[in-house]
This record gives structure tokens, C-alpha cells and sequence, in this order.
């Protein structure tokens, strides 16, 4: 198939037309061509100057691990390659950005092989890929807690979920806290990087503190910074800890909260809304299987009453048994002997004083 060719249609201007930044390089690493993406990016022609220096600003050829530039490999093989490496940037508003670079072999009219690079700005992929790679790993974090809650005790279950949590998110520090029924305060069940001396005095009310308030309005509270909230408890230990990030999600079986589930970091606005709407999905699941694990102790506790019931009753049962036979051993035999020999005796003294033969005979079936 040949090349179409028209003189009125030139190639430079085909892709001075192209948003992807092109242009080519010598063996040299010299710019012969650079369109007309590339020049508006720059202050001055590219053209004669080694790209190292004009777009990476190095007074070398780039190398790894900073950049791997593949230009040697393409201009020795003769085969095309393709990296992807993040925007150098001198600024905020191009940073965190990153470009497909693609470099192919080509031969200018003297026959030298020269090599066109073309960069693609894929943020916008790489953003979407990062987003899907992060929804992946949410999904894997919902169902290694929905295994977990299957068939283990309570603490067990809320280990698993709170190291799944920490591990999903990046979180320094974190811990759960449960709801008492009786006494309507929250107290530490399980937790990570906290001072055990902070845990176990930790009895808050409904509505004291962020914990308190999430108990109370079963709504999610995120913060950027928590040393700066004036509404924070213990800002000694916050201070002590160096904690900033912050969330706190409730645990809800319905629309019931059982607890509260707390991370931090020592980065501020470490977390953010899909961090929390993860988390708030991970904590109505953990208030289903919190409620009926607490059912189950309940029905544990009920069954251990039940059997130490049951085991009373047959120990007073058996002593209740002996003691009558006990009586009936002692007592009643004796009384039976002593009537059996009354019985005799009246025998003997109806046969003296010649009875009726019926009534010695009823004595005798008695006597018997």
C-alpha cells in the first residue's frame, strides 16, 4: 500500500495541529523538529539544543532512576518503546501529573535514524486507573470483614476489621469503641497506637466530643486537622501523638448505633470523602454483625445460667433422694418393724381371747 503525497498538504503542518506534544531528535539528542504544542511550553525555540537540557533542564542525557530515557535502546534496536513517567513541573498547578512518552525510529532524507517522541498527558487515565485500583481494594476490604464476620467472636471480628481498615487507608492510629446499653457510654473494645493508659479511662457520654456526637447523630464527622478542633477531648494526647488526620464513622445495626469507629494520622487532610463513605459502608456492616455477635454472648451467657441451672437442680434432686432414702431407712423401717410386731402381738392375743376366725384372719393378711 504506497503513501499518499500531496504537495499542498505538508507534514509540519499536519502535526503543529496535534494537542500530544512531538518532535524529533538526532542521535545526538539535538531537536530538529518540535510542533507547535511543544513551542508554546517554551520560552525560546527548541530547535539545535539537546532535549535533555531544553525540557528536563540536566546537563546530561537522562538516565535512571529519576529518567529512564529510552533513546539509546530505540536507536539501537530499531524498535519503537514507550514509558510512562511523572511531569516534571517547578509548580503546583502541573504537579502529580504524568505522560506517556512513546518514541519511534525515523530516517531523514540522508537515510540517518533519528528518533520522533511523542508525549501524552495521561492524568486523566492515570487518575482513573488509580481511582478503579482504589475501589478494587475497597471492595477486597469489604469482603475480607464480610468473612471475617462469619462464624467469630466479637473481638476477633472487630481485630480483623480494624487492621483491615488501617491497612486499606493508610491509618496510623484507630480503634473501636462500643456502646453500653445500660450506662450509655463509650468505651475502647478494640484498638491500634493508642497509649493503653488513654483507653482504659476513656467512658464518654452520647454527645461528648467527636466520638460522642457521631454516637449521638449516627452521622460521620471528618476532619481535617483534629488538634485544631476546639470540640476535641484530650488535646495533650493529641498534641503528644502528633495526630491531625482524622475520621469517626458510627457502627449501625439498622438505625441503631452500637458503636464508633475512629482512624488517624499525623497527616493533615490525610483522609478524605471517599475514605469516609468507604468506612461509613464498612461500619454499617460492622454494626449488623456487632449486634448479633453481642446477641450470641447473650445467648452464650443465658446457656451457661442455663447448664449451672441444670446442674444445681440435679445435685438438689440426687441430696433430696438420699435424704428420703436416708429416712426411709431409719425411720420408717423402724416403724414398720414396730408395727409388724404390734401386729403380731394382736395376733397372739386374739388367738388367747378366741376372736372370730375372720378377724384373725384380716390381722394375719395385715401382719403379712
Amino acid at each position: 500500500m504506497g503513501i499518499y503525497t500531496d504537495p499542498d498538504i505538508r507534514l509540519p503542518q499536519i502535526l503543529d495541529n496535534l494537542e500530544d506534544r512531538l518532535f524529533i531528535i538526532d542521535g545526538e539528542f539535538r531537536v530538529r523538529f518540535a510542533n507547535a504544542s511543544i513551542r508554546q511550553r517554551l520560552p525560546e525555540s527548541p530547535l539545535g539544543k539537546r532535549c535533555y537540557e531544553v525540557f528536563q533542564g540536566r546537563a546530561k542525557p537522562c538516565e535512571a532512576p529519576l529518567w529512564d530515557c529510552p533513546l539509546t535502546k530505540v536507536v539501537q534496536s530499531g524498535n519503537p518503546a514507550t514509558i510512562v513517567h511523572p511531569e516534571p513541573s517547578s509548580d503546583d498547578a502541573t504537579a502529580g501529573r504524568y505522560i506517556r512518552l512513546t518514541m519511534y525510529p525515523v530516517k531523514d532524507s540522508q537515510g540517518n535514524l533519528n528518533v520522533m517522541e511523542l508525549r501524552r498527558d495521561i492524568s486523566a487515565e492515570r487518575e482513573l486507573e488509580t481511582q478503579i485500583l482504589r475501589r478494587h481494594h475497597h471492595l477486597q476490604a469489604l469482603n475480607r470483614i464480610s468473612t471475617a464476620v462469619s462464624g467469630l467472636g466479637l473481638d476477633a471480628i472487630l481485630n480483623i476489621a480494624l487492621d483491615t481498615v488501617l491497612e486499606i487507608i493508610n491509618g496510623l492510629q484507630g480503634g473501636i469503641l462500643l456502646l453500653d446499653e445500660k450506662s450509655k457510654k463509650l468505651s475502647y473494645r478494640v484498638h491500634q497506637g493508642l497509649p493503653a493508659r488513654f483507653v482504659e479511662k476513656v467512658k464518654l457520654n452520647l454527645g461528648e466530643g467527636i466520638t460522642g456526637r457521631v454516637a449521638q447523630t449516627g452521622e460521620p464527622i471528618l476532619v481535617e486537622d483534629i488538634s485544631k478542633d476546639p470540640t476535641a477531648l484530650r488535646p495533650d494526647l493529641l498534641n503528644a501523638e502528633g495526630l491531625k488526620g482524622f475520621i469517626s464513622v458510627p457502627l449501625k445495626a439498622k438505625d441503631k448505633v452500637v458503636g464508633v469507629l475512629n482512624i488517624a494520622s499525623r497527616t493533615p487532610g490525610r483522609f478524605g470523602i471517599d475514605d469516609m463513605y468507604l468506612l461509613n459502608s464498612i461500619g454499617c456492616q460492622l454494626g449488623i454483625a456487632i449486634e448479633q455477635a453481642m446477641l450470641y454472648e447473650q445467648l452464650s451467657r443465658g446457656r451457661e445460667r442455663y447448664q449451672k441451672l441444670l446442674q444445681y437442680t440435679l445435685r438438689a434432686r440426687e441430696e433430696e433422694r438420699k435424704r428420703i432414702a436416708r429416712e426411709l431407712h431409719d425411720e420408717t423401717s423402724q416403724s414398720l418393724t414396730g408395727l409388724a410386731l404390734s401386729l403380731r402381738v394382736l395376733m397372739q392375743m386374739a388367738e388367747i381371747r378366741d376372736i372370730e376366725a375372720d378377724f384373725r384372719e384380716r390381722l394375719g393378711k395385715a401382719h403379712s
